[in-house]
């Protein structure tokens, strides 16, 4: 069945498990690839699977949590007189913005596509419009692969040191915002250390502005977490060349060595999770 019908939206505070997007690379897990070798090689025999295996989706924007796009909110407002008043207003998306054609608004989503639209309407503060993604997946996955076509917004905002959705952070430096560019249109792939059943993808961190983004993400692929992270036969750990436990006694003793001449040793944490 088309996920853009099967594709139930989430309501506020039952998204668990999320793994939140909005720390550094090293804090949140995970790796990103824009050359299909290099993903290729970075996952070794893991095989992967065609589609994205997306369960729900959460919405926010700098009112709350919500689920229904149409829902209508109560916002201060004045009165005309010096007092305050209510103006009942729903989520907008889209009216100053222009967007990719044939394309639900604020998300789309296929068996094999996942579409984003970041937006904060300019007449609300805070932002009015989805700003935070949160996408849950029906299970554990180790990543994502696909064809990403990435609307950065205005370019004026464009800063290679704080990138508004740091997953994206490297798709986004590759943007050639200083010929006019806007968009990055090429491979993108996420890796992460282990498995995950969510994910929060938040713009900007809330921050009022009057811009929109997006993420046109086609013909993707998924890397399954079956058998856990590295708990068996084609697991992750092994992919990547963790050694295996009698690889790391002998790797101990050696350390041992190692350690009581002094010298240097480049080690490499384990990507199990400690818990």
């Amino acid at each position: 069945m088309n996920r853009e019908l099967s594709l139930r939206l989430v309501a506020p505070g039952l998204v668990a498990a999320t793994l939140a997007l909005g720390a550094t690379a090293a804090e949140a897990g995970f790796r990103t690839f824009l050359d299909r070798p290099a993903f290729a090689g970075a996952i070794g025999a893991l095989p992967t699977q065609a589609g994205v295996p997306v369960a729900g989706l959460g919405l926010r924007d700098g009112f709350g949590s919500f689920s229904d796009p149409n829902e209508e909110i109560a916002i201060p407002d004045t009165d005309g007189a010096g007092g305050l008043d209510v103006q009942w207003v729903r989520r907008r998306y889209g009216e100053v913005h222009g967007f990719p054609p044939l394309r639900d608004l604020p998300a789309s989503l296929a068996e094999d596509s996942l579409f984003l639209y970041f937006y904060c309407h300019p007449a609300y503060s805070p932002c009015l419009g989805t700003t935070e993604f949160t996408v849950e997946f029906e299970d554990g996955i180790l990543g994502l692969a696909g064809d990403l076509e990435y609307y950065i917004g205005y370019s004026s905002y464009w800063d290679p040191r704080n990138p508004p959705i740091p997953l994206l952070a490297e798709a986004y430096r590759n943007v050639d915002w200083l010929t006019g560019g806007d968009t990055y249109r090429g491979f993108f792939a996420v890796v992460f250390d282990e498995p995950v059943y969510s994910l929060t993808l938040s713009w900007y961190e809330g921050r009022g502005m009057d811009n929109a983004s997006w993420i046109d993400w086609r013909n993707l692929q998924f890397l399954p977490a079956e058998g856990g992270n590295g708990g068996g036969a084609g697991g992750f750990d092994q992919a990547i060349g963790v050694p295996e436990p009698a690889s790391l006694a002998l790797l101990a003793l050696a350390l041992l060595g190692l350690a009581a001449t002094r010298l240097p040793v480049p080690l490499r944490a384990s990507l199990r999770s400690p818990t």
